[in-house]
């Protein structure tokens, strides 16, 4: 049975005043000490279904999530796929509101998203929407469990949706290893079963066999959804009563099934020892890529959660310190990195516990070896015995990251709470959540570790090693493998395998905070009188978090813009370091280098920072087209110790022989494995490279890879760190004291400085000249070109993935510069063509699963993007019908309303107007404008003061001058990925529009494309 919320004896629910409806304490409910004013309340209501409700006076989005138990592990044997069907098919309409799409129209155009997804044994649906629209929005949402209309007419579209969404995943490896562990099952047991449905599955063979997907959707849907089988948590700032109310009217009216007693359960065990298990199975990757995966079988973590046996062993098999797996495996220079924890797989009844290491080629050469050093390190694991210390460790830092937790997306929080209310006791709901240990229990974890043995261990090796040696496939996704059992040698030799003397636990982690003192508390407005009152206070408070970065300190060489936290009072902090140089991307040889220096920098300090990031400090280091940029966030207590230590170990760097070897060949495979990304992702890709000035190709990369010695590097690293100039722009913001930052910044010069680099940039003209005061300045890199108004220029392309079946389309429409008024109409237009977009091109004329219309900023020029991707559909014929659908959309935009476009203009103002969640989430913002050199601090008050003195008349203008296929001003660049499966589109019927051919361009060498263009 699903271990639903259970109302403790000597704990009886309360009446409520709303007929059919019990509330249940929450009086052991264990909540964050950081929240203020956030209320819970439990419903029970009579036809059994329970509801969460949260209260937050802070939210500006209300959201709602059904999680109802039942999934794909329930599809009847011969129709793989139906419960992800259903799914799909619930978003039509229903009696109520039988319009089709009124549901996901109505949450669209009040800013808001809705979305759902299949998994093993639920079915989650969830949308959020801004506050005052939440009632109508929750009324359409309840429907679906309520009166849903799944007509007939929608099943052949949405078959062709869900085969679409399949095809998309038949060339990620990650879903085809997910297929195969599955399929190394016993073939009657659930858990072999293939989830995602496609329109073999519910088509074609259920009519060989005289079978209406239809009809067995229906009875799918009315004998498992079930009210008793369904959670229900909502998040808002309206009050619990007002909650409370909406939820016992709406669904009260969902159905309790006489044959839905309880969910559905899975118990008996998924392998047959013999067939599955001391087994190594060997498979054909469809990127260049080589890992090994153990995987066993487990107790049901969802039965001992509260003392998180997983956890405890994931974080010692997956620990990246001296004495772990893999800094031995990194050391022989065998593999790249490591993880460990519960595979994907799992399900209540069992859980699956997965360790996947990823191999170097030299690693590929000593699979038997690596398979020895995890199997030591397991027998070292047990020699030592479970110790408490480092499950109170663990403990502790998680508390810490629970009591001070972010602001959740609201539509995010109510899908993680309805689907934990079907597992979690109510009192562990929120911390069980957050993964907290909550008491330890040493046989728990001593069973988990029990069972990771070499008689039940399933090894997955995927190298193309492989290719051409393999005698069986997976049916589903068409995986090449063969299943071997482990040899007697090697089963041998790991059950000997003693412990090998490099092998130890991680020591004690020093860099867990223990000050969470706040540097300006939000609270603590001072001794003045006046303002004692609540509304005074109120007032101040919200004065301090309009408070904006402050250029606090300047040289010749930095700028440092600073902010305390004036919102959130969390004792965390944000560093932000724009590290300049024009050395750095000047050739695609400097910029491989650079990108080589990152990698290799973040390699060599592994041991060290790995037990930050576990303590809860967070840094990422990456080259960019004006050099390297290092954010820094988390407890503000370390933070800025990582941060000098960090930049201390970049300036002193010296590159080592075999790590740089590893890593070259590792970033030759990243590069190499461009063409297996999605279509879709590769046209976005050719997007950036045709509309930037200077931006290197992936292409031109790897042909300087291949050449570049280590000497070479040597010789690049010595110029840039040593003989160059550097410019530097910081932002540190949170709860850190201005006097802290600057003394930061003039460490970092002095560092800089002992370079002989830090002044250097001074004598052309300082900070200024690095790369340009504006952020962009002479960086050809950031720069954008124009395209010429009135024309349409064509970009094709051949998928470089012989096996995929999608060709994908990017069509980009330049709006132009930055500008406050242009931005909000660029915004409110995509706002109004989202939803129509998606109805049209994807739901009637079922071009296929991806397909979106949006907004983009490249440097401070904007655009539209129009991003399809089919495999039925050339992409030419894409662009035909996204023509098409401009003209309708066109008229739609001239007869709309004064009312609907009022209301469209108010939900973007909503959406502006959101608060921010997060320190992280102010800071990506207010950087963003630091790093572009905007400076537009107030861009969303801005444009929300634009956007009320906008009319219907100027966004029928922007329009005509913008999307309209006779403007002068249109600025239109068709970017097409074609597969090489596919046909070549059919003639237009009379030819080619004569306009069309005049102003085509085709692009044939991109270079000189650029050359005939001016830039923004």
């Amino acid at each position: 049975h699903s271990m639903a919320p259970t109302i403790a004896a000597g704990d009886p629910a309360t009446a409520s005043p709303h007929e059919g409806c019990a509330r249940v304490p929450t009086s052991g409910l264990v909540t964050p000490r950081n929240e203020k004013d956030v209320e819970y309340r439990r419903l029970r209501l009579a036809n059994g279904l329970d509801a969460f409700l949260v209260h937050d006076p802070d939210t500006d989005k209300s959201a709602a999530s059904v999680d109802v138990r039942v999934g794909f592990l329930s599809d009847p044997a011969d129709l793989p796929g139906l419960a992800h069907f259903t799914e799909h098919m619930l978003f039509y309409s229903s009696e109520k509101y039988p319009k089709e799409d009124e549901y996901s129209k109505f949450v669209n155009e009040h800013g808001g998203f809705c979305n759902a997804f299949t998994s093993a044994e639920d079915t989650n649906y969830h949308f959020d929407v801004i506050s005052e629209h939440f009632e109508p929005a929750l009324d359409r949402f309840a429907q679906f469990f309520v009166c849903p209309l799944i007509s007939r007419d929608g099943v052949g579209r949405e078959m062709n949706a869900v085969d679409s969404e399949n095809s998309k995943n038949l060339n990620s490896d990650s879903w085809r290893s997910m297929q195969l562990w599955k399929h190394l099952s016993k073939p009657d047991h659930a858990f072999h079963k293939f989830g995602t449905g496609n329109l073999d599955t519910l088509k074609h063979g259920p009519e060989a066999k005289g079978k209406d997907a239809h009809s067995e959707m229906l009875a799918f849907y009315s004998s498992n959804y079930s009210a008793n089988l369904m959670k229900l948590a909502i998040y808002s700032k309206l009050s619990l009563d007002e909650l409370e109310s909406m939820v016992t009217s709406k669904f009260s009216a969902v159905k309790t099934l006489e044959t839905c007693k309880r969910a559905h359960e899975f118990p008996e065990v998924p392998f047959d020892a013999a067939e599955h298990e001391c087994k190594l199975v060997k498979v054909v990757p469809i990127r260049n890529f080589r890992q090994l995966d153990f995987q066993w079988l487990i107790p049901p973590e969802s039965k001992v959660y509260r003392h998180t046996p997983c956890h405890y062993l994931s974080h010692l098999i997956g620990h990246e310190g001296g004495g772990s797996i893999l800094k031995l495996l990194k050391d022989l220079k065998w593999a790249n990195s490591l993880s460990a924890g519960p595979s994907p797989e799992s399900y209540s009844s069992h859980s699956l516990f997965l360790i996947s290491v990823e191999l170097t080629d030299e690693g590929d050469n000593h699979v038997d070896e690596v398979a020895t050093i995890v199997f030591q390190y397991i027998e070292m694991l047990k020699s030592e015995g479970v110790k408490p210390w480092i499950f109170e460790e663990l403990k502790n830092i998680g508390e810490t990251k629970f009591h001070f937790r972010d602001k959740y997306n609201a539509i995010y929080y109510v899908k993680d709470l309805a689907s934990g209310m079907q597992t979690y006791a109510p009192d562990d709901l929120l911390t069980a959540l957050h993964h907290v240990p909550q008491s330890f229990d040493e046989a728990s974890i001593a069973a988990v570790l029990g069972c990771l043995t070499v008689d039940k261990v399933r090894m997955m090796w995927s190298s193309n090693c492989h290719k051409g040696h393999t005698q069986e496939t997976e049916p589903w996704y068409g995986t090449e493998f063969t299943l071997e059992s482990l040899s007697e040698g090697l089963s041998a030799r790991l059950k000997g395998c003693g412990i090998h003397e490099r092998l130890h636990l991680p020591t004690p982690n020093h860099f867990i905070p223990t000050n969470f003192a706040l540097v300006n508390d939000l609270n603590d407005l001072g001794a003045d009188e006046e303002k004692e009152d609540a509304e005074g206070k109120a007032k101040e408070k919200k004065k301090k978090a309009e408070i904006l970065p402050k250029l606090v300190y300047a040289s010749e060489t930095s700028k440092l813009w600073y902010k305390p936290d004036t919102r959130f009072s969390t004792p965390k902090g944000q560093v932000y370091l724009a590290l300049m140089n024009r050395e750095s991307y000047e050739a695609p040889k400097a910029a491989v280098s650079t990108n080589l220096l990152t990698k290799l920098l973040v390699d060599s300090m592994n041991e060290v920072t790995y037990y930050a990031e576990v303590a809860g400090l967070a840094y990422a280091i990456q080259s960019t087209t004006v050099g390297l940029q290092l954010i820094f966030s988390g407890y503000s207590d370390k933070l800025l110790t990582l941060a000098e230590e960090v930049v201390g170990r970049l300036i002193a760097f010296a590159p080592d022989r075999d790590r740089f070897e590893v890593i070259k060949e590792q970033l030759q495979k990243t590069f190499e494995n461009h063409k297996f990304e999605q279509p879709y992702q590769q046209a976005i890709y050719a997007t950036s490279i045709l509309s930037l000035k200077q931006k290197w190709h992936i292409e031109e990369y790897l042909e300087v890879l291949k050449d570049l010695a280590f000497e070479d590097f040597q010789t690049f690293l010595e110029k840039l760190m040593r003989g160059s100039a550097w410019t530097n722009k910081i932002f540190i913001l949170g709860n850190l004291t201005e006097a802290q930052s600057v003394a930061f910044v003039e460490k970092l010069e002095g560092q800089l400085g002992h370079t002989g680099a830090g002044a250097g940039g001074a004598g052309e003209g300082g900070i200024g000249s690095g790369s340009g005061s504006d952020g962009r300045g002479g960086c050809d890199a950031r720069t954008v070109m124009q395209l010429e108004g009135g024309k349409i220029y064509r970009y094709s392309k051949v998928v470089g993935n012989e096996a995929e079946d999608n060709g994908a389309i990017n069509i980009s429409f330049q709006v132009g510069r930055d500008d406050f008024k242009r931005n909000v109409l660029m915004q409110l237009w995509v706002q109004m063509a989202e939803r129509p977009v998606f109805h049209t091109l994807r739901s009637v004329e079922q071009i296929g699963y991806i397909v979106a219309a949006m907004d983009y900023d490249m440097h401070g020029v904007k655009h539209i993007y129009f991003i399809l991707q089919s495999t039925t559909k050339h992409p030419e014929s894409i662009d035909a019908s996204v023509e098409t659908f401009l003209v309708t959309f066109a008229k739609t935009l001239e007869e709309m309303s004064q009312a609907d476009f009022d209301d469209h203009v108010k939900s973007l103002i909503g959406v502006k107007r959101e608060k921010l969640k997060s320190l992280a989430q102010e800071g990506k913002r207010q950087w963003a404008e630091i790093d572009e050199g905007s400076l537009e601090f107030e861009r969303q008050e801005r444009e929300v003061q634009e956007l009320k003195k906008v009319s219907k008349q100027d966004l029928l203008d922007f329009n005509r001058a913008t999307m309209g296929a006779a403007s002068a001003t249109r600025r239109k660049l068709s970017v097409q990925l074609v597969s090489q499966k596919m046909a070549a589109p059919p003639a237009k019927e009379g030819g080619e529009d004569p306009q069309s051919i005049a102003s085509l361009v085709q692009i044939e060498d991109r270079r000189a494309f650029k050359k005939e263009l001016a830039t923004w």
